[in-house]
């Protein structure tokens, strides 16, 4: 068994504690305290790891931050193509809101004449209404009458045209077919 400044054993290994009353002499506390004041980092993993040890830890962290800032420049890659992609769809969609843009402007403008144009059948509405209000009370009185009263509207009259014919027709008298 090797003593190497630890009661009760070999010197703990890996990151492992001292168990119980195994605990370090102040000889090997003192060493670790010089090497610190000296800048050189303590080797806790146990014998025969020292510069070989460290040297391999090193290269390792060394090879895990390559692979790590590999990784990063992919992401950045990435990111780099997304962001190219997203500014060609954003280019996309300002050329459609311009599209859009302009078929809202039609659209009111179409919007403006069908306005109009409803206006001016709602006066025509209005001045046939007005012209026909007469009419269509004489027609309601003439209803009222037995059709021997108005012979006029019998014989000769039947064969109307134009106005009269339509005038004769709301009246309820049939024109000539």
């Amino acid at each position: 068994m090797r003593n190497d400044g630890v009661r009760g054993g070999d010197m703990p290994r890996g990151g492992d504690m001292p168990r119980g009353g195994d605990m370090p002499r102040g000889g090997d506390m003192a060493r670790r305290g010089d090497m610190a004041r000296r800048g050189d980092m303590a080797d806790l993993t146990g014998p025969g790891d020292g510069t070989s040890g460290r040297i391999r830890r090193l290269t390792q962290a060394a090879l895990n931050a390559d692979v790590t800032i590999a990784r990063i420049e992919g992401v950045a890659d990435g990111i780099g193509v997304s962001l190219a992609n997203f500014d060609r769809v954003l280019g996309r969609f300002d050329e459609q809101l311009g599209d859009f843009a302009v078929a809202v402007d039609r659209l009111g403008a179409s919007i403006d004449r069908v306005d109009l144009t409803l206006r001016k059948i709602e006066r025509i509405v209005d001045t046939a209404d007005w012209l026909l209000t007469p009419v269509s009370a004489t027609r309601r009185q003439l209803t009222r009458l037995p059709a021997e009263i108005l012979p006029v509207l019998h014989g000769p009259w039947r064969d109307v045209s134009g106005l009269a014919r339509t005038v004769l027709r709301g009246l309820g008298r049939p024109g000539p077919g």
